[in-house]
C-alpha cells in the first residue's frame, strides 16, 4: 500500500512560524539535507542518542558593536 507507514515511525505535527520554517529549510537545503532529516538530527542531539550530532547551523552575522 502506498500510504502505509514504516514499521516504528509516527507523523508528528509542530507548529512553527513560517518564516523560522522557510529559512531552517533553506539552510537545511544548502548543507545538503532537507528539513526533516535537520529536525531529526536535532531530536537524536537532543535526546541523548549515541553518536548523534547537531546539524551544522547556519552562520550567523555577528552584531555590529559601536
Amino acid at each position: 500500500m502506498p500510504n502505509q507507514r514504516a514499521e516504528g515511525l509516527v507523523m508528528v505535527r509542530v507548529w512553527a512560524p513560517e518564516d523560522l520554517w522557510t529559512n531552517a529549510k533553506s539552510i537545511a537545503t544548502a548543507s545538503g539535507i532537507d528539513g526533516s532529516k535537520a529536525v531529526l538530527a536535532f531530536l537524536r542531539w537532543y535526546t541523548g542518542e549515541p553518536g548523534a550530532q547537531l546539524p551544522e547551523p547556519a552562520t550567523r552575522k555577528e552584531p555590529d558593536r559601536a
